[in-house]
Parts: structure tokens; sequence; C-alpha cells
């Protein structure tokens, strides 16, 4: 007797390997802090500009500015979720709120941490209700799921462009 074997479609292929990659904890790593909350500056602005080259991802809070440049890709994803637009087929960010929620896991916060050699790094705070987790990710990724979740920007002062000097 021949066994028939189940089809699975692509989207399911990477839906599931990202289920798993998240449930077994591979892409994600602890990242010591010993900052306080005064380290850095929630942001209370987003906007996305487009170049020839890709897009300018403004970051502020009233006296404090942050702009990095990414993909045009990118820039439309965080567009999108600025502008509440759901396309008719999900996007790869739509796609890890998700896994994310399947799995009850929230995200507390995006924050942006340093600046090597002209790159931001970034983090994503994670937490379940059996763990907490900050899981290193590209800044424009980061925004794009904070603003699908709305979990909280947090730029570290520092990186910041202080706009009212004297004031701050």
């Amino acid at each position: 007797m021949k066994r028939r074997r189940k089809k699975f479609s692509g989207a399911s292929l990477v839906l599931l390997a990202l289920s798993l990659a998240l449930l077994c904890g591979c892409l994600v790593y602890l990242i010591p802090t010993t900052e306080t909350e005064s380290d850095y500056v929630k942001i209370s602005d987003v906007k996305v500009n487009y170049t020839e080259e890709g897009s300018v991802i403004t970051l502020s809070s009233l006296c404090y500015e942050l702009e990095f440049y990414t993909s045009t890709e990118q820039g439309r994803s965080i567009e999108f979720a600025l502008k509440g637009v759901k396309p008719q087929r999900p996007l790869t960010h739509d796609v890890i709120k998700r896994i994310l929620n399947s799995f009850f896991i929230r995200v507390e916060s995006a924050r942006i941490l340093e600046l090597r050699r002209g790159i931001y790094f970034a983090v994503l705070d994670l937490k379940s209700p059996f763990l907490e987790k900050s899981l290193d990710i590209r800044p424009s990724d980061a925004v794009a799921i904070a603003l699908r979740t709305d979990a909280p920007i947090l730029v570290k002062k520092e990186l910041m462009k202080n706009l009212c000097p004297g004031m701050f």
C-alpha cells in the first residue's frame, strides 16, 4: 500500500520555519542591560521620505531627531504601518507580528542602541509568559514591527541630533 505525502505550500513552510526558529530561540539572544529609561528618547513621530537610492526614515520627539537610510521596500513597509495600509497579501513584518502573537510573545519596545562604522544597531525587546529576550535586528525592521505592534520606539539619546541646543 502506497502512502500519500502531504504537500505544503511555500508560505506554510516559511511560516513553519520561522515559528520553529523563534520557538527554539535560535534567533534570539540575551543582551544584558544596565541602561536607564533616561538614556533613551521615546519617539513620537516617524516619517518616510524617498530618494533615488532608497528611503530616509526620520524618527523624532520634541527637539530630538535621528535619520537613517534604508531600502525603498523597507520604507514602504514602514509607511504602510504608519498609514494602516493592509496589502492584499501580508508583508514580512505582518507575518512576524502573526508569529509573535501566535506564541503569546509581546513586543515590549524597539531600541536603537548604537552606531558602529556608519551602521545603526537595534534590538527588539520581546516578552512572553516564560521569558524576556532582546533580538538583534536592523533599525528599519525594528521600526516596522514596533509600528505594527504599537510598541514604543526608543533611541539612545547620544545618537540623536538635538535641534534645540541649550533646552535639553
